[in-house]
C-alpha cells in the first residue's frame, strides 16, 4: 500500500544547541513526495511554539505540519464532533492548549484563567454553572488544583452530553533531572470519580488520525 503521510514523533526534551543540518542546509526528509508530520503528545505548547523551536533547530517545518495532543483535541471539538459554536470548553491544561483551542474559533474557561488558579477551598455554593459548557478538555496542567477539578467534575455530571476530552493519557513525561508525573495523571482523579475513560486525541490513539484526516 502506498503511503502518502509519514508522522515523525517528537520527543519532549529539545537539545540546547542547534544539531547540524544536512548538505542542503535542511533537515526536512526527502520522502519523494510525501507529506512529512510532527506529532508531539506536549499539549502545554501551540504548534506556533513548536515552530519556533524547530526553526531554532535548523527543522523546515511549517505550522500545519505539527500535530500536537492539544491541536489535535481542537480539531476534534470543531471539525470531527463539531461543537457549535456557540458553546464553551472548560480547560484543564496551559496557555498552549488554550491557544489551539482560541485558533479553532472555541472559546474556553478555566486553564490559565487567575479564578481557577487559586489555593482557596473550592465552594459549590458560590459555584455558577456555565450551560454552555460543552466539554471538559484536560492536558498537563503544573498548576492543577481542587478547584479545577471539582468544576470539570460538575461540568461532565451537570451538562447534558458534555464531553470528556484528554489531550494524552501518558502516565509521566521526562525532564532533564526525571520524571514528573504526565497529562495521564492530570486526568485521573476525573477518570476515576466518573467512573470512565476520556476521549484521548494524542499518540498512539487512532482519534488523533482522525483528527489528522479532518484538516
Amino acid at each position: 500500500m502506498a503511503l502518502s503521510r509519514y508522522l515523525s514523533s517528537c520527543g519532549v526534551k529539545v537539545r540546547p544547541t542547534p544539531i547540524k543540518s544536512s548538505t542542503d542546509g535542511t533537515l526536512t526528509p526527502d520522502f519523494v513526495d510525501k507529506k512529512v508530520l510532527f506529532v508531539t503528545n506536549n499539549a502545554s505548547k501551540s504548534r506556533k511554539s513548536y515552530k519556533g523551536k524547530f526553526d531554532h533547530l535548523g527543522v523546515q517545518a511549517h505550522v500545519d505540519e505539527i500535530y500536537g495532543s492539544a491541536y489535535a483535541a481542537a480539531v476534534y471539538l470543531s471539525s470531527v464532533v463539531k461543537i457549535p459554536k456557540s458553546k464553551k470548553v472548560y480547560v484543564i491544561g496551559m496557555a498552549g492548549l488554550e491557544e489551539e483551542l482560541h485558533d479553532e474559533g472555541i472559546a474556553t474557561l478555566g486553564g490559565t484563567d487567575p479564578a481557577d488558579n487559586t489555593i482557596e477551598t473550592f465552594s459549590l455554593a458560590n459555584f455558577t454553572l456555565d450551560p454552555d459548557v460543552a466539554a471538559v478538555v484536560c492536558g498537563l496542567d503544573t498548576q492543577i488544583n481542587y478547584t479545577k477539578t471539582s468544576k470539570a467534575f460538575q461540568y461532565l455530571t451537570r451538562n447534558p452530553g458534555c464531553l470528556f476530552v484528554a489531550t494524552n493519557d501518558d502516565s509521566t513525561y521526562p525532564i532533564a533531572e526525571g520524571l514528573l508525573p504526565g497529562a495521564g495523571a492530570i486526568s485521573a482523579p476525573l477518570r476515576f470519580a466518573l467512573g470512565k475513560d476520556p476521549v484521548c486525541t494524542g499518540k498512539p490513539s487512532t482519534t488523533m488520525l482522525d483528527c489528522i484526516n479532518a484538516k
